[in-house]
């Protein structure tokens, strides 16, 4: 007899459980999901930029240790590998979607530096000053700008400007607190 009955005959239907709350309580729970789903959509984004600069700084530390596994095979250094060069790529990659979609945030110099150290390593030294550069500019009370002004020098010495590296140092060094 059970079979034979309908669920709408037995009582069984489904019912709109929202349509018998009072408007008050589904407003207030309408609310509730609103602000968690903006609270998950803020930090799903802050979460996704902090991945985007944590991978572009493993690409960049998986191309050094591929630049000093080669180096510690032979005895001269050749340069970075295809590999690594793809590596320092990704860096640069990452690091630059990190400076256009969030551009104001705490890690943008972070950026702008491996940006430049990624340019260094692959013997793009026009390119790695102009980086270095920006980063003195954009971001002059930067802690990073110190390691900034070493690749700054070492870059103008692979480009045989020792004169403006020696300046770059003479400056770092008298800044320093004695």
């Amino acid at each position: 007899l059970r079979n034979a009955l309908s669920y709408s005959e037995m009582g069984l239907c489904a019912v709109d459980r929202s349509a018998r709350r009072p408007r008050s309580v589904r407003s207030s729970r309408s609310r509730h999901l609103v602000t968690a789903a903006i609270t998950l959509l803020l930090a799903g984004t802050s979460c996704a930029y902090f991945n985007t600069f944590y991978n572009a700084r493993e690409h960049f530390k998986k191309a050094e240790r591929m630049l000093e596994e080669r180096n510690a095979r032979e005895e001269e250094s050749a340069g970075p590998t295809a590999a690594a060069i793809k590596q320092y790529d990704l860096t640069i990659e990452k690091c630059n979607k990190v400076i256009q979609r969030h551009g104001s945030s705490r890690w943008v110099d972070d950026a702008v530096l491996l940006i430049g150290k990624s340019y260094y390593e692959r013997g793009e030294y026009p390119l790695a000053i102009t980086k270095f550069e920006e980063l003195f500019e954009n971001f002059p009370d930067s802690k990073l700008n110190e390691e900034g002004q070493l690749y700054l020098a070492k870059s103008h010495i692979e480009m045989d400007r020792p004169a403006s590296a020696v300046s770059i140092l003479t400056t770092l060094y008298e800044a320093k607190p004695k």
